[in-house]
């Protein structure tokens, strides 16, 4: 199932600071791994803030998923819109390949 139409999300202020605050220290690992470039750093070293950003990433995005579970499952599941669930897990699917 593909959808095209742009959702929202709520989120608190505190949910938002702290995704925010993740997003600016990954940031700041990819600029780290320009410089590295810039001043041809050793591969190893390149390939480890590479694998440092990839799993700062895949942490962010689980702890999204995890939200958005945590909503349908209070929200959706109690109101039998089942095909909330069915989204659920093809996000999972997506996230994690």
């Amino acid at each position: 199932m593909q959808r095209n139409v742009i959702t929202k999300t709520y989120r608190s202020e505190q949910e938002k600071h702290n995704l925010n605050k993740r997003l600016n220290i990954i940031n700041g690992q990819i600029n780290g791994l320009k410089q590295m470039i810039e001043y041809n750093r050793g591969c190893s070293d390149v390939l480890i803030q590479i694998c440092a950003v990839t799993s700062s990433l895949k942490s962010i995005g689980n702890e999204i998923l995890k939200s958005q579970l945590a909503g349908v499952l209070e929200t959706d599941i109690t109101d039998e819109k089942i095909q909330a669930l069915d989204e659920a897990v093809d996000l999972f699917s997506k996230l994690n390949k």
